[in-house]
């Protein structure tokens, strides 16, 4: 009698068992690269993008060329990656990081520290002009809305 239930592959369960075992890997994302400053380049999530009213949400990734020291980390730490959740103020070109985590790898899947604050209480900073912030800012405030999947 055959079996209802399809046999996978060994490939299909290695890459279904390493989605499981690297969800930053699993989840699918459409970095674009914003701009860079000194030793760092940052990259949107241009599918993260989220807009309500004034307000643009998306995640940000920080990419060092170097492991940069984590403040105030002890032991001391490094990490070369940075991905944050940032709220942005299309109105006055502000924004809010609501949480984010620090990697030690280039890939973002050996966490290092994270963070996360009540969003009812952040506080919104201006982006300086002629700043990666800014340039971040812009580029999430003037995205298009990232297409409707079927």
């Amino acid at each position: 009698m055959k079996s209802p239930v399809p046999a996978i592959s060994f490939a299909t369960a290695v890459v279904a068992i390493g989605a499981i075992a690297a969800p930053g890997a699993a989840l699918a994302a459409k970095w674009e690269r914003v701009g860079s400053a000194g030793p760092v380049a940052v990259w949107v999530d241009k599918d993260s993008i989220q807009r309500s009213g004034n307000q643009a949400r998306a995640w940000i990734e920080w990419r060092w060329a170097q492991p940069t020291e984590l403040r105030d980390a002890s032991p001391p730490r490094t990490y070369r990656l940075e991905r944050q959740l940032q709220i942005a103020n299309c109105a006055d070109r502000s924004y809010a990081v609501i949480e984010g985590t620090h990697y030690a790898d280039e890939r973002g899947t050996d966490a290092v520290s994270s963070y996360k604050y009540g969003e009812a209480t952040l506080p919104f900073n201006v982006a300086p002009k002629q700043t990666i912030r800014e340039q971040v800012v812009v580029a999430v405030c003037n995205a298009p809305p990232p297409a409707k999947k079927p």
